[in-house]
């Protein structure tokens, strides 16, 4: 996107490290996922991966967006801004949502029809997500998108499912949770381990490799360069 709108300099080399690490991340999802047993399941897996997929379109807006503003603002000031206006809108999407019973039922089956109702066991899995996998994270993403070009900030996004799998492997292999391998009951909470399918990953750090080593100097130099100025004004 970055280079299409001109942002970047068009580059061949780059652009085949973002198709060969789109297509390991590709292999990755689409040889491990598990098959639906139902139409409804598989409807919820089709609803569920287009929803990922706007989610992925807006991370890279956001990137792209907020790039002219972080030459003015400090990173986390666009992040802390992004955030207030994002809770408006999520605020008034909950609620226009939550007046139709077939759309609530939908999003959340497993709700029984209280669908503000957080049950316990979810409460850490909910805070460790708010704080870390959003706040955090997209402080983080932001702070980097100030130095480096939106295709590498946006880039490393391809790892989230090589790190996924790495983290099952290791929480099946401490047996800290059951493997759905060795579970007969098909509605049990479960991991799937990691299959061939994961060999994917390979592509996903060739891809990533391409786009590191084709990262736009002239892009690093000229932040870097008004970051100098003004430190040069702060100290006079």
């Amino acid at each position: 996107i970055c280079m299409s709108l001109g942002m970047e300099p068009i580059n061949k080399k780059r652009i085949l490290g973002i198709l060969i690490a789109f297509a390991g991340c590709a292999v990755m999802v689409a040889l491990t996922a598990g098959s639906s047993s139902s139409e409804n399941n598989a409807v919820s897996e089709v609803a569920g991966n287009l929803f990922f997929l706007f989610n992925c379109l807006g991370t890279a807006l956001y990137v792209i967006l907020s790039k002219d503003m972080l030459k003015v603002y400090p990173s986390i000031c666009v992040t802390a801004w992004s955030y207030c206006l994002a809770t408006l809108y999520m605020c008034a999407t909950t609620l226009l949502l939550s007046l139709s019973p077939d759309i609530m039922h939908f999003l959340c089956p497993d709700c029984g029809g209280n669908i503000w109702h957080v049950p316990l066991g979810a409460v850490l899995a909910l805070a460790y997500w708010i704080v870390m996998n959003s706040a955090i994270a997209y402080s983080l993403l932001t702070w980097a998108n100030k130095y480096i070009s939106g295709t590498l900030t946006i880039g490393y996004s391809v790892l989230q499912p090589v790190t996924a799998t790495l983290a099952t492997a290791l929480i099946l292999l401490w047996r800290l949770f059951p493997s759905c391998s060795s579970i007969d009951d098909d509605g049990a909470t479960c991991l799937v381990a990691p299959s061939w399918g994961d060999l994917g990953a390979f592509g996903v750090f060739i891809g990533l490799y391409l786009i590191v080593i084709t990262e736009p100097l002239q892009a690093v130099s000229k932040d870097e360069e008004n970051d100098e100025d003004g430190e040069g004004l702060v100290r006079a």
